[in-house]
């Protein structure tokens, strides 16, 4: 882990993100306490606060069920809404990002939450992350295991990848000798994915 990750505090950047987009997420959509949506996910007052606090962080059922109560994205708690609807509606039309060769390039439009490539990106990016972090384990290097929300947060800045690069973000995934290595058993769930969004990629141009 870099010093990107870490702040000086010694808590985790994801950890204090997903605390400062629960808090803000919250209240737009209903619950004005902690109390209220801590009742609506059927836990304690406590746990849940100690989330907002970012002293603790939720397992991966838990941030499903968050998302779920407060009808969110995973990628809105870990604040990468450079994709969402969110963020687009306040942008202006005239943005533009670099893309990695330094040209500019037009923002894509918006994709709906149920729309199949949206879905079938997080999918490749999900299998993916577990993949490598599967691969990292039975490697036994000796390093501690990611938590849960450290997954996610890889999960879905792999995700925007796809989304904003989908060739360039696949070749890359592809390269990786950790995953060109793994064992075919390991890695078919990740072709699959793969080849499922492609497929929805290139009907869509």
């Amino acid at each position: 882990m870099n010093s990107q990750d870490t702040p000086d505090d010694g808590v985790p950047a994801a950890r204090l993100e997903f605390a400062r987009r629960l808090r803000e997420l919250r209240i737009p959509r209903g619950f004005r306490t902690a109390r209220s949506l801590a009742r609506s996910l059927d836990i304690d007052e406590n746990r849940y606060t100690r989330y907002e606090r970012a002293e603790v962080e939720p397992d991966l059922t838990m941030i499903r069920r968050i998302c779920k109560t407060l009808n969110v994205t995973p990628n809105d708690l870990l604040s990468y809404v450079g994709v969402s609807a969110e963020t687009q509606s306040l942008a202006s039309p005239a943005t533009r990002s670099p893309d990695r060769l330094g040209a500019i390039a037009e923002p894509r439009p918006v994709r709906h939450l149920n729309d199949p490539i949206t879905t079938a990106a997080w999918l490749v990016a999900e299998v993916a992350t577990q993949l490598k972090d599967n691969l990292q384990t039975k490697g036994g290097a000796g390093a501690p295991r990611p938590s849960a929300l450290a997954i996610m947060a890889e999960t879905g800045r792999l995700y925007k990848a796809l989304m904003e690069q989908p060739f360039e973000t696949i070749t890359d995934l592809l390269s990786d000798q950790a995953v060109a290595n793994a064992d075919p058993d390991l890695a078919q769930p990740l072709q699959d994915r793969i080849e499922v969004f492609m497929a929805l990629i290139k009907s869509a141009s």
